[in-house]
């Protein structure tokens, strides 16, 4: 029965016996860690996906300095009171080009740059915070196996002296 209590496979907790169970499996590397988390993450995702929505933004404030192409064509068919009908196809072509904008076009152009700004501000503060979590997690994994360490050379030291002391009580 001594054996028993003083054995490094079980320790009693709360009047239970519980096994002592060795995780050997190593922490990821932090870098890897927070790559899969950055990957895993919807807002991360989300995030890039609007900074890519943002570009096409850019793209399009930049097209209003372009001069505007418009084609057109259709077929129309004309009837006449003796019920005789006749078609003519018709086409046409339009280039237009705002000379005059009262800044609309810069102001526009200043607006998505800002968007793209902001979109990429934000996409930066949350991949931070992901890897702050990923750290605070690689700190805790850390601690909670050297509090493990501590407390499994602690049940050594008291079966050692829970051994002399039955040694000495036998003597």
């Amino acid at each position: 029965d001594l054996a028993r209590l003083t054995g490094l496979q079980q320790s009693m907790v709360h009047g239970r016996a519980l096994e002592r169970v060795e995780v050997a499996a190593p922490a990821p590397a932090r870098d890897d860690a927070v790559r899969q988390a950055l990957l895993a993450n919807a807002e991360v995702r989300r995030l890039r996906a609007q900074l890519a929505a943002t570009g096409a933004g850019e793209a399009e404030a930049r097209s209003q300095w372009w001069p505007r192409l418009l084609l057109g064509g259709r077929y129309v068919r004309y009837g006449s009171g003796e019920g005789d009908a006749g078609g003519e196809w018709q086409g046409g072509v339009q280039l237009s080009y705002a000379l005059f904008t009262a800044g609309a076009r810069p102001a526009s152009q200043d607006r998505a740059r800002a968007e793209s700004r902001a979109a990429a501000a934000e996409l930066a503060q949350v991949e931070l915070r992901t890897a702050e979590a990923v750290d605070r997690a690689h700190a805790l994994l850390t601690s909670a196996r050297a509090r493990s360490t501590a407390l499994a050379a602690a049940a050594e030291q008291s079966a050692e002296v829970a051994r002399i002391e039955r040694l000495a009580l036998d003597t």
